[in-house]
């Protein structure tokens, strides 16, 4: 059976231990070890199983430093002193070099994958999230309005049973629903919040109204979608990972409500996104397998085949593929590079078979998805490489999708201090996706590098202005 097959892609418990390339200045660190008289650490799989946490942002503000200029180089510092430890034990725990910390420390240098902040993490007892996300912007729109995303946020943090909405009118609101995920897919967060806030007050007054009726199902349904579309938007805007669980969480629970394998499959991948995003890729893998074995009966069930849109309908075969590719990300992370390019290679034969529906699933979702995979594992050059022979525009109508392969290539560029490249790339992703790109904490990081490489130097036109635009001055 097939489940077999796409079940074994899932890596074993020694995602963290494999040992990655050297180009960042990372390798795979192991075990307890001994940090002075009477100490041990142990460096476990869990991000935060059995820690006592040191302080978070509220600590780090109390040292004068404003949120947009806090850098992950100096949250490490300052978690690693409290700790007490010097650079040459953070490292050695950690698995990276103490020449790539101490550039990172001084700000020189983007931690520009994830991959080896989640070891820094992990040693320091804190979550990768810690070290890399600060508050959201507040911006206020032309019509004056400050960011609508925040009217998102607001409806999450209330109890969902006391959301109360109009008249339900299911039709109604998946036109709304609708038009909801067209403004995501080209980044209009700003203009979709409002929408997208009264939409979730709107369908759980729907799905209290129709539960256990016939119309349950499509009242969930609205429900799950509702939440996934709130969930990629709050992380694409830049919100707290907090605020981004609710709403996958919601997603998840509604979708087991419809008792539907594709819906459930997808609310599934909602929450492994979120785990994903936050660094916790153990747990994102164990959600992406269990979605693909819940999936997989109906995969070669033509019966099952969708009829419909296919945002509201995926074909389930061109799921497959996506959560493969979404778990050769989370593999990535986790430094497990057998198992990405397991995941990548079946991918690529789900394409080859899968209803390409422009918005799921394709070839050139796989070949970004490729991009993104070789510079997780610290393959700055092949990422380059691979994402020059990739038309961005193939990626489109989602305009988030073709800017995250630009920041993607310029993560390659920056690794191997291309700094005019980067920014290039990273311009490019601002003019397709500006919301998106200004609030990205890599991106952050990456041109913050820039400007503290280039002191004492001529700075390289648009990057001085591209720094205000992100939040490293002002």
């Amino acid at each position: 059976m097939r489940t077999a097959v796409y079940a074994s892609a899932h890596p074993s418990r020694r995602t963290q231990r494999r040992s990655p390339g050297r180009p960042a200045g990372c390798r795979a660190g192991r075990g307890p070890v001994a940090t002075g008289p009477g100490q041990r650490v142990h460096v476990g799989l869990t991000p935060t199983a059995g820690r006592v946490l040191p302080p978070g942002p509220a600590w780090l503000d109390s040292h004068g430093e404003e949120d947009g200029a806090v850098t992950s180089g100096q949250r490490i510092r300052l978690y690693r002193q409290r700790l007490g430890m010097t650079q040459e034990v953070l490292a050695g725990l950690a698995g990276v070099s103490v020449s790539w910390l101490s550039q990172v420390e001084r700000g020189e240098r983007a931690p520009y994958s994830l991959r080896c902040l989640i070891t820094v993490a992990n040693v320091l007892a804190v979550d990768p999230m810690d070290l890399i996300e600060v508050p959201r912007r507040r911006e206020r729109t032309e019509s004056g309005v400050v960011n609508g995303v925040l009217d998102v946020v607001r409806v999450l943090r209330r109890d969902p049973w006391r959301l109360t909405g109009g008249e339900p009118d299911l039709g109604g609101m998946s036109t709304r629903l609708e038009r909801a995920e067209s403004l995501r897919r080209r980044c209009r967060y700003s203009e979709l919040g409002p929408l997208l806030a009264t939409l979730i007050v709107d369908a759980e007054t729907a799905a209290r109204a129709y539960g256990n009726t016939e119309r349950e199902v499509a009242a969930f349904t609205l429900l799950s979608h509702t939440y996934q579309t709130a969930t990629y938007t709050l992380i694409r805007a830049g919100e707290s990972h907090a605020t981004s669980w609710i709403a996958a969480e919601r997603c998840a629970t509604a979708a087991r409500r419809t008792g539907h394998p594709v819906t459930q499959a997808l609310g599934s991948r909602c929450r492994a996104y979120v785990l994903s995003h936050a660094g916790w890729e153990t747990e994102a893998l164990d959600t992406i397998t269990a979605a693909i074995d819940g999936l997989a009966p109906v995969v070669d069930d033509v019966a099952a085949a969708p009829a419909g849109d296919p945002w509201w309908s995926p074909d389930p075969s061109a799921l497959l593929g996506a959560l493969l590719l979404d778990g050769a990300k989370a593999a990535s992370r986790g430094n497990d590079r057998p198992a990405a390019s397991r995941m990548l290679r079946q991918a690529e034969g789900v394409s080859a078979r899968a209803r390409h529906d422009g918005i799921l699933f394709g070839p050139a979702n796989v070949s970004a998805y490729g991009v993104f995979v070789a510079i997780e594992l610290g393959n700055a050059t092949d990422a380059v490489r691979l994402g020059s022979n990739l038309d961005a525009s193939s990626l489109l109508p989602f305009r988030d999708r073709p800017a995250m392969l630009h920041i993607d290539i310029a993560r390659g560029h920056s690794a191997k201090a291309g700094d005019e490249a980067a920014l290039h790339r990273v311009l490019e992703a601002e003019r397709l996706a500006p919301e998106m790109t200004r609030n990205h904490a890599i991106v952050r990081e990456m041109v913050g590098a820039m400007v503290r490489r280039r002191e004492g130097r001529s700075t390289t036109p648009g990057l001085r202005e591209l720094a205000a635009r992100v939040g490293i001055f002002g």
